[in-house]
């Protein structure tokens, strides 16, 4: 059975080449969600209770569409949405975690998926949603190297986003897309949106 990578059909959403900042028109996609609060430690986000939850039910939910659908997909990278950047953001800053899932996951999929963990005595460690986002048009670019620099990719949305004539319209979302632990940090990869809305 072929696996589907969501990467590759959402190419321009999930790959970039550095120094590259583009707008991007963002289709109908699904996520598995979690909401909390705590510092900014991404290395620390991806050993929490919210990846860990996450992960469990989005590896449930493969099982399921496999057996069932007879479709198999990959696991997406971890996507962060920070709240605005404040004095306080290493103490205490709220944040929503994100995983793409593929649109055919129902909520009747993912209620039985969170219903045969909690059977198994794997219960997630917090709360869950699946959302159906539809941003539209926002904003890009790839950042490559240690995650407290990544301030740096962030002006450059704004510069862009000056020059060109657009606004940014929500908070900056992170997309981890290879692995903080596997990879030293001037090789990490980080792609930094924002939704956008033109200026008239």
């Amino acid at each position: 059975m072929e696996i589907v990578d969501h990467k590759k059909i959402h190419d321009h959403l999930y790959r970039m080449k550095p120094g590259v900042t583009q707008l991007v028109d963002i289709p109908h996609l699904s996520f598995i969600s979690a909401n909390g609060s705590g510092p900014k430690n991404i290395y620390a986000m991806h050993e929490g209770d919210a990846l860990w939850s996450i992960t469990r039910t989005v590896n449930r939910l493969k099982d399921m569409t496999k057996l069932d659908l007879d479709y198999k997909f990959k696991l997406m990278p971890l996507e962060i949405e920070w709240a605005a950047e404040s004095a306080l953001m290493q103490k205490e800053t709220k944040w929503k975690a994100l995983m793409q899932v593929p649109d055919l996951i129902t909520q009747y999929m993912f209620r039985t998926a969170l219903h045969e963990l909690e059977k198994r005595k794997r219960s997630i460690r917090i709360p869950l949603t699946l959302e159906e986002h539809r941003e539209g048009i926002a904003v890009q670019t790839l950042h490559s190297g240690p995650y407290d620099e990544i301030d740096e990719a962030k002006e450059r949305l704004n510069l862009f986003c000056n020059q060109e004539g657009y606004r940014i319209e929500t908070e900056f979302r992170e997309i981890y897309i290879n692995q903080p632990f596997c990879n030293p940090p001037e090789k990490l990869k980080t792609i930094v949106r924002a939704r956008v809305e033109k200026v008239n």
